[in-house]
């Protein structure tokens, strides 16, 4: 609950993440920052959500705000893991590697900047069977955030999958 001023404007940048999540948020010049340095794969702690909103206050009200994901959730399954385990095949970890990312987000009008040439989100364990993977009939092999902007695009990643027998 926020006290506000009857006949002012506001805006309010909402912001939440995990706890030594890797990103910087500038209020004052209203964006964030990613820093990649050190990315894993499987890496929950690096989701975030956050709205922008400007209004008015005419009298007492109720601002309803939904937090979205600043990010493309890059999720890598497969449908046949029983039958590559079974045939002797045992994945174990999996890495990403990501080109032409941004790292910062300008949290107002959605444009994303400074362009990284490639992130690498390093080596991690496969996700346990029981994490459900967006896909019916599917598991998760890989999955990273990419920090994008309002503009669509297409990225090109590598996927490198490490079996237990290497």
């Amino acid at each position: 609950k926020i006290e506000l001023a009857n006949n002012k404007s506001y805006s309010i940048i909402f912001w939440a993440e995990a706890d030594n999540a890797p990103y910087t948020v500038d209020f004052e010049n209203k964006t964030v920052t990613v820093n990649y340095t050190g990315a894993v794969c499987n890496d929950e702690s690096r989701d975030a959500f956050y709205a922008y909103r400007e209004f008015e206050v005419k009298g007492a009200a109720t601002l309803g705000v939904e937090l979205r994901r600043p990010f493309a959730q890059v999720n890598v399954g497969t449908s046949d893991l029983a039958a590559a385990q079974n045939s002797g095949f045992n994945p174990k970890s999996s890495a990403l590697v990501v080109k032409n990312v941004f790292s910062t987000l300008n949290l107002v009008d959605g444009t994303a900047t400074d362009n990284v040439a490639e992130v690498t989100f390093g080596t991690a364990d496969i996700p346990a069977a029981t994490q459900a993977f967006p896909v019916a009939n599917h598991a998760y092999m890989a999955m990273s955030y990419v920090l994008v902007g309002k503009d669509k695009g297409s990225y090109d990643v590598t996927y490198t999958i490490t079996a237990e027998d290497n």
